[in-house]
């Protein structure tokens, strides 16, 4: 249960790490737009929902015991595919703003003034 809610409390990190506009590292003097918060969600959710599936599929094909049958599923592969389909969303903002800061980043190199794309 401790791990379902740190889990929990970790997804999203795209909704919270991820700048629309180029980020500015003064001391090198350079911009940057970083894809570690969608590509974290990204593999969060294949993980967690493949290894779910995986799981409930074992569950109800491998134990013969039908009294057993279906507990790990309901323990273990249900809420690991729904905290799973949490990250999908976080994911797909992350890579929308990362394409959004690659255009502002373009604008800004061409000399164009820094605005967002049209949605």
């Amino acid at each position: 249960m401790r791990l379902t809610a740190v889990i929990l409390l970790l997804s999203a990190c795209s909704w919270i790490g991820s700048p629309e506009r180029p980020v500015t590292n003064y001391t090198q003097k350079t911009q940057s737009c970083s894809m570690a918060a969608p590509l974290a969600d990204t593999i969060a959710a294949s993980l967690l929902i493949t290894g779910g599936l995986a799981i409930a599929v074992a569950d109800n094909l491998v134990i013969p015991d039908v009294q057993y049958r279906g507990a790990a599923t309901l323990k273990i592969a249900l809420p690991a595919v729904v905290i799973g389909a949490v990250f999908i969303p976080s994911a797909v903002h992350g890579w929308r703003a990362k394409r959004r800061c690659e255009h502002a980043l373009s604008q800004t190199k061409t000399g164009a003034a820094l605005a967002t794309p049209a949605r």
